[in-house]
């Protein structure tokens, strides 16, 4: 499913600024899209999260929001975590999966 059609399913329109809310709500969604099976009620078994995942969560963030980055363009801890519903992650696992990734402003 794309992001497309995701916001979709959320009611976002194009060009609308995404929420902390929203972005958990999508990477919710995404890691429960499987075999094409969509499943949008919330997850009530927690499960591992895999470099997919932060890979996932990674890509919800956006270039503008203050809140998903650190004052040094390093992704925000506390979005990363927010989007994926747990507060197992750490730096290291978000420089593992993308070790280049920082901020840039245009």
């Amino acid at each position: 499913m794309s992001n497309a059609k995701y916001y979709k399913a959320l009611g976002i329109k194009p060009g609308d600024s995404l929420s902390g809310e929203q972005l958990a709500q999508i990477a919710g969604m995404k890691a429960r899209d499987v075999d094409g099976v969509k499943d949008l009620s919330p997850d009530p078994t927690p499960r591992e999260v895999t470099d997919e995942d932060i890979g996932g969560a990674l890509d919800l963030l956006e270039m503008g929001n203050d809140d998903h980055w650190t004052k040094v363009g390093l992704p925000s801890m506390a979005a990363v975590e927010n989007l994926l519903g747990t507060d197992t992650i750490k730096r290291a696992d978000v420089e593992r999966v993308r070790p280049d990734l920082i901020r840039v402003e245009a």
